[in-house]
């Protein structure tokens, strides 16, 4: 997805009001600060999946005592 954007190196916080602030730089959040990034990876990871599948399924029968 080269035209899309990602701001997942961004630290955004929501001030009174909803006015979104960049922490690094202090100022109004846009999309056109330095830490929005272009073309994110998309896709699916089938063994990451069955991993967190896996690690859910262990957590809630531990929890719920069901072994």
């Amino acid at each position: 997805m080269p035209k899309s954007q990602s701001v997942r190196r961004c630290t955004i916080r929501e001030e009174a009001g909803g006015v979104l602030t960049n922490t690094s730089t202090g100022q109004l959040f846009t999309y056109k600060d330095a830490c929005v990034e272009y073309g994110p990876h998309i896709g699916h990871d089938p063994e990451a999946t069955r991993q967190v599948q896996q690690a859910v399924t262990a957590f809630v029968r531990s929890v719920m005592k069901l072994n």
